[in-house]
């Protein structure tokens, strides 16, 4: 009889099926583990794609200028802006774009997408310049000019002032012209992007020297020439005073007249000296410009 044998490969055939399930089993099951011993995921074949912009958050003044470089992030990479009227993106490097700012203060986004897809941005926020101005408080005597320098700016640069009964920008020179009038007032400069600096301008009198500054007369018929400096035009006007007694100005004592027909200098010339009774002179000479503004001198003449 043949029953025992093909009972006992049935019986153990089936065993050896079983063991050989159970060993494909653990073939498959080893062979989903990763290097830690966890089980892989259905993307354990996909590369990450993660993607960072350097800077990632910058400010640069209107006009300026950065380069955005990508970092991570698979194959190619194409750039854009969020925003492209407050900039321009120049031509890219295989991960890299250079941004220019334009001349509008704002905030925006540039962004860089890699070949599968995968993004990154940075933000850009776009301020005024930092504007310069010198000198910051000028000072300028009446119907005098001083000139006002501005650095950057985007030219060309115009100036205001808050007061122009006290002077005048002509065009954009920066030179600002006092008129006669004395007083403060500031002066705003703009640029091409409409940023703004101030300075502060001071309309003062003139200073007149008058040289020389002391003259002592102890002759008769005795002259000196004073010449002023300063002040406005090129014509003064003069005065003697301090008289005591009888002692004048008149063609018998002293005289007061201009040395040259533009009357910037003066000739003082002592047709006569004091008397004992008079006494010695202590005089003062005034020199008066255009403006109204004014310098002395010291006079002395001597009695007999």
């Amino acid at each position: 009889m043949n029953y025992l044998p093909n009972l006992f490969i049935n019986y153990y055939g089936r065993v050896v099926l079983t063991m050989g399930a159970i060993f494909l089993a653990v073939i498959g099951l080893a062979a989903c583990q990763d290097t830690d011993g966890g089980p892989l995921g259905p993307s354990s074949n996909v590369i990450g794609t993660n993607i960072t912009l350097s800077p990632s958050t910058i400010t640069i003044a209107k006009n300026g200028a950065q380069t955005f470089t990508a970092i991570g992030g698979t194959g190619s990479f194409t750039f854009s802006l969020g925003d492209t009227s407050l900039g321009t993106l120049g031509t890219p490097a295989t991960n890299s774009v250079p941004f220019t700012a334009g001349n509008t203060a704002g905030t925006l986004t540039v962004t860089a997408t890699d070949t599968n897809g995968a993004t990154g941005t940075a933000t850009v926020t776009i301020g005024n310049k930092n504007l310069t101005i010198n000198p910051t408080q000028g000072k300028v005597g009446r119907s005098g000019n001083i000139t006002f320098t501005v650095t950057g700016g985007t030219d060309p640069i115009s100036f205001a002032l808050t007061n122009t009964a006290l002077g005048s920008f002509p065009a954009t020179t920066g030179v600002f012209t006092a008129n006669s009038t004395l007083g403060n007032t500031t002066v705003t400069a703009t640029d091409a992007d409409g940023d703004t600096i101030t300075a502060n301008v001071e309309v003062v009198a003139n200073q007149i020297t008058i040289a020389p500054l002391a003259a002592a007369f102890t002759t008769a018929t005795q002259a000196v020439t004073f010449t002023p400096t300063g002040g406005a035009g090129n014509s003064y006007s003069y005065a003697l005073s301090g008289f005591t007694g009888t002692y004048t100005v008149a063609a018998t004592d002293v005289t007061v007249v201009p040395a040259a027909a533009d009357n910037i200098n003066v000739v003082i010339t002592t047709v006569g000296l004091p008397t004992a009774l008079e006494g010695d002179q202590n005089l003062t000479l005034t020199v008066t410009d255009g403006n109204g503004d004014t310098g002395t001198a010291s006079i002395f003449v001597k009695s007999l």
